[in-house]
């Protein structure tokens, strides 16, 4: 994972983007509250290979850019947790791994779910968006999920 910490200037800003090809993250994304520093984190293609748990704190910006078809993996028995980060205009994930992938309020435009877990932690309307391969499972983790249609149930 990546801790920032301990800097008293506010005038910096800190990107770390993923545009292609595969970024591999080994635990949790925090800024801690005396970082001055905003820290915005943005994914506009490619992996994301999440190799333990890993989240998102404290950060300015936590976005799956408008247009970007990303693939998320994520190794068994580990929780991606994306439930703070928000995803742009017809952004589309899919999700491989064996392992967890968690949402919050936002969702992609598109998702489908190869293989692993996905689990809506928040009430949310699916609509049509989400396709669940035949190794994957769905977990409602919140009341107040609705779904127009899941393709794969």
């Amino acid at each position: 994972g990546l801790t920032f910490s301990t800097c008293a200037s506010a005038n910096f800003r800190m990107l770390v983007a993923q545009n292609a090809g595969t970024l591999v993250l080994g635990g949790p994304i925090v800024r801690e509250q005396n970082f001055k520093v905003n820290v915005d984190f943005t994914i506009a293609g490619g992996t994301v290979k999440a190799t333990d748990d890993v989240s998102f704190t404290n950060l300015r910006t936590n976005l799956v850019e408008a247009g970007a078809s990303v693939v998320f993996d994520v190794a068994e028995g580990k929780v991606l947790d994306v439930s703070t980060m928000t995803f742009g205009a017809g952004a589309s994930v899919t999700k491989t791994g064996a392992g967890t992938i968690r949402f919050g309020t936002s969702l992609p435009d598109a998702l489908s779910v190869e293989g692993g877990s996905v689990e809506y932690a928040q009430p949310v309307d699916l609509g049509d968006s989400l396709t669940l391969g035949t190794d994957a499972t769905l977990v409602f983790a919140s009341d107040g999920i609705s779904a127009t249609s899941i393709v794969g149930i």
